[in-house]
């Protein structure tokens, strides 16, 4: 099973085939996004604190904890941040400051996800992982 599993990781992390998204608001503190999957609202934002583009998303619905939606688009989401993400970092000079890249939060169980996705999208960057955060330095 661990081979299958494998890759379909690899196979997904290739897809860009996401939802669509709207950009709510962009300005020289961050982008602000939203998406609609079948059943749920979800908010997203890269914002930039010091040289680095902090990013996380979550369900527009307070009484749903982010981690228990159980949609089973888990692929289809990332594939859609990691599109805002491409978007982010082609037009990061409205950030008025340098900024080396992203910086994602990741729980254990998502962690392989967002590994496997981030190479797939930006597959010249530098990845390191500090605790549950993942530091992408996509190639300028």
């Amino acid at each position: 099973m661990a081979k299958f599993k494998k890759l379909v990781l690899n196979e997904l992390g290739n897809t860009t085939d996401g939802y669509d998204w709207t950009i709510e608001r962009e300005d020289s503190d961050g982008w602000y996004f939203s998406f609609y999957t079948e059943n749920y609202g979800y908010n997203a934002f890269f914002q930039r604190h010091g040289e680095w583009i902090y990013t996380g998303f979550d369900v527009d619905d307070p009484n749903l904890p982010f981690s228990e939606t159980d949609e089973g688009n888990q692929f289809k989401i990332v594939a859609t941040i990691m599109n805002m993400a491409r978007y982010v970092w082609t037009n990061r000079d409205i950030l008025e400051a340098h900024v080396e890249g992203f910086s994602f939060e990741s729980g254990e169980k998502r962690s392989k996800l967002y590994k496997t996705f981030i190479r797939r999208q930006f597959p010249s960057a530098e990845i390191s992982k500090p605790g549950y955060e993942i530091k992408v330095k996509p190639k300028r």
